[in-house]
């Protein structure tokens, strides 16, 4: 009787601890997919950054190529380009 009392005992224990690494595994696989989803709906954003980084980038080289009688137009051309990426 003491043998069956042990063995499930034991048998007890041994499932207790898989219980919990599936736990465990069940919160982090929970964890990656809400940060999935969060960086999912931050990269408009990022992406948009990224954008205004580069076509600013672009235009100040315009400007100090062309010289500045072209500085209004290619500010109201970065004016233009950030309402659209605000718009997206």
């Amino acid at each position: 009787m003491q043998f069956i009392n042990r063995e499930l005992q034991n048998s007890g224990q041994k499932l207790q601890s898989k219980a919990e690494v599936l736990i465990q595994y069940r919160k982090t696989q929970t964890n990656i997919e809400l940060a999935v989803e969060t960086l999912t709906l931050c990269l408009p954003g990022i992406i948009c950054c990224q954008l205004q980084l580069v076509v600013v980038s672009v235009l100040q080289q315009s400007v100090k190529f062309f010289g500045s009688r072209l500085f209004s137009v290619v500010m109201n051309l970065q004016a233009d380009f950030m309402t659209i990426l605000l718009c997206w």
